[in-house]
């Protein structure tokens, strides 16, 4: 099973340079993306940024209710964030806590880690240099 953080998702609603590989990578929705219950809240605020940073074609509001639709429709399935994602969070602080080199952890990132974990993939698709290093750690294989 892959699961996507929020960061590579976004690549398939905001055309960015290294967006295409995302979208490759996804496909023609024909594989069901995972990612946490946490997506909504980080895509929304992601989009609005980039709207007010002037970096959109379209709209915040209008990219996050075709994000939306994608979710309604069953091809991106939200992981509910709860007390087992709670549970393996911290044992994912523990793991990182001793590891020979200091990692920072972000909380979005801990539960992206941890919902990831919780349901039971074996890989995760982020463009987030930082949480790239701790899921390796972790154990999962890392795209790109």
């Amino acid at each position: 099973m892959i699961y996507w953080d929020s960061s590579a998702i976004l690549k398939l609603y905001v055309t960015e340079p290294d967006s295409r590989y995302f979208v490759d990578l996804a496909g023609e929705k024909d594989v069901q993306i995972r990612s946490s219950a946490i997506l909504s809240v980080e895509a929304l605020s992601a989009l609005s940024r980039k709207e007010q940073a002037g970096e959109l074609r379209h709209g915040a509001v209008s990219l996050y209710q075709e994000l939306a639709r994608d979710v309604e429709a069953g091809w991106i399935v939200l992981i509910p964030y709860g007390p087992d994602i709670v549970a393996q969070a911290q044992r994912v602080l523990l793991m990182t806590s001793k590891a020979k080199t200091a990692r920072v952890l972000r909380s979005l990132d801990l539960i992206h880690l941890a919902s990831a974990l919780e349901c039971n993939a074996k890989t995760l698709v982020t463009a987030d240099t930082r949480l790239r290093e701790i899921a390796t750690l972790a154990g999962l294989k890392v795209l790109p």
